[in-house]
């Protein structure tokens, strides 16, 4: 997944062209105007599933490695399956700019039973 990841945040910042921000508004604005929700391949909107790639990465760096119960430490590793991740331009947007259901099959780089 990183290198598909880091091809898609390469081909969202085209040479000369467009600010990436502008770029994720117009994409977001394109796939909600579309006439009904479905599958949106990530190569057809490049900045908006490179956002959508540093959001994940976002929440997987805040699950903690370890977190206590009833005194006693115990180690977590996290895997998003499916997550519905939604982003908003501002703190008080009340619409989220885009919504995705996505998700990983990334352990974190252990191996099972690691």
């Amino acid at each position: 997944m990183m290198g598909k990841a880091s091809n898609r945040k390469k081909a969202a910042r085209p040479g000369g062209g467009a600010d990436v921000h502008t770029q994720i508004a117009a994409e977001a604005e394109a796939v909600r105007n579309k006439d009904r929700l479905a599958f949106q391949p990530a190569e057809r909107t490049p900045a908006l599933s490179a956002l959508l790639d540093s959001a994940a990465a976002a929440l997987s760096k805040a699950v903690p490695a370890t977190f206590e119960h009833e005194g006693r430490p115990y180690y977590l590793r996290v895997s998003f399956g499916l997550v519905r991740v939604m982003v908003f331009e501002t703190a008080t947007a009340s619409e989220p700019m885009t919504l995705a259901i996505t998700g990983s099959m990334d352990e974190f780089g252990h191996l099972p039973y690691h």
